[in-house]
């Protein structure tokens, strides 16, 4: 039998508002807070950003519970100087303890694989490879061209 049972049809406008700090709860099957914002992602290369300009960085999240589903949108106008492996950083949870795999709307990058981005575990960053002949390899800056964008989506676990 069902126990407790919360009729929401006559919330105000068909709205339920969550506190701003989550009340949290260890049930399980608790529903305990819901989030809409925006966060700047941050490409990088080599951990660095020696001249990247933008000519878009957005990007857009939603937090139920213990997941979070993104979108971002990054639009180069220059790569600038930094060298090394591509990475963005700048998302607004800390990932948990393993890796989660983000789906890919669009990269225009110099590729010979498929394009595959993965949010670093424990972190709050996305780490981008490529995958060819079965054999992974880091995605540099040397697959970026000045006018090169990510549009990248995808779900992970807090």
């Amino acid at each position: 039998s069902i126990q407790n049972l919360l009729d929401l049809s006559g919330a105000a406008a068909g709205q339920i508002k969550f506190p701003a700090a989550q009340n949290a709860s260890a049930d399980a099957n608790t529903l305990d807070d819901y989030e809409e914002g925006t966060f700047t992602p941050v490409l990088k290369f080599g951990g660095a950003t020696t001249g990247i300009t933008y000519g878009v960085q957005s990007g857009v999240y939603t937090k139920v519970g213990n997941k979070v589903t993104i979108s971002l949108q990054i639009s180069l106008s220059s790569k600038g100087s930094a060298t090394g492996s591509a990475t963005i950083t700048g998302l607004p949870f800390t990932n948990a303890a393993l890796q989660k795999a983000l789906a890919n709307i669009l990269a225009t990058l110099t590729l010979t694989g498929s394009f595959q981005t993965v949010v670093a575990a424990s972190g709050t960053s996305i780490d981008m490879s490529q995958q060819a002949s079965g054999t992974s390899s880091q995605i540099t800056d040397a697959h970026f061209n000045n006018a090169s964008v990510l549009v990248i989506t995808g779900t992970y676990t807090i």
